[in-house]
């Protein structure tokens, strides 16, 4: 089924209807006012609609040195040394309280969102305030028990970034000979734990 654009799966809709039903409702009134952009028609003033997604860039740890990163990539922020600071599990609750009203899509990203610590943590948090959760792997840290774990803590969807339709293309962005595999591994892992089930 096609819905403004998209690709539904019915099965998935279905699942997360029965999960997060206020959410969803948010999240289809949200994605039928983007369409006619009704926040240009109604507001001025640089006023608008709460935001249907938020990206949190969670951490800017990463265990990659891609060469296309702003972070940790040849010419990127952090490329010469540099600090960076990480939000407490604490203030990323406060966070989360403080966007759980308008139940937007959080996309956790980074660096390499698995490296946080207590990401099974502020996942849990996140849809426990009937908050979608999506999260970013670059796939090198996914391994089974960690993609259970985050699966079982109420992840909604996980993506996988790939740079390339060749391992060599990929490879040779990412800066690791053995990225291109692991991604693969992953989808495969992700797979088999969510087998006919959403997760």
């Amino acid at each position: 089924m096609r819905f403004i654009g998209r690709e539904i799966d019915m099965k998935f809709a279905y699942s997360m209807l029965k999960t997060h039903p206020y959410s969803c409702l948010l999240q289809a009134i949200q994605k039928i006012r983007q369409s006619p952009k009704l926040d240009y028609k109604f507001f001025k003033d640089g006023k608008s609609f709460y935001p249907t997604i938020v990206t949190f860039e969670i951490t800017h740890r990463c265990n990659l040195r891609c060469r296309t990163c702003w972070f940790w990539g040849e010419h990127g922020k952090y490329s010469e040394g540099g600090k960076f600071e990480e939000m407490s599990l604490d203030e990323i609750k406060k966070f989360l309280d403080s966007i759980s009203s308008f139940k937007p899509y959080l996309l956790l990203t980074g660096g390499e969102p698995l490296l946080y610590p207590e990401i099974e943590k502020v996942i849990e948090y996140a849809s426990s305030k009937g908050i979608f959760v999506g999260l970013i792997t670059n796939g090198m840290l996914a391994t089974r028990e960690k993609l259970k774990k985050i699966i079982d803590a109420g992840l909604n969807f996980i993506t996988i970034s790939i740079d390339g339709p060749y391992a060599e293309i990929h490879n040779y962005i990412r800066n690791n000979k053995s990225s291109f595999d692991n991604c693969i591994k992953a989808m495969k892992k992700i797979k088999e734990l969510r087998g006919k089930n959403s997760f």
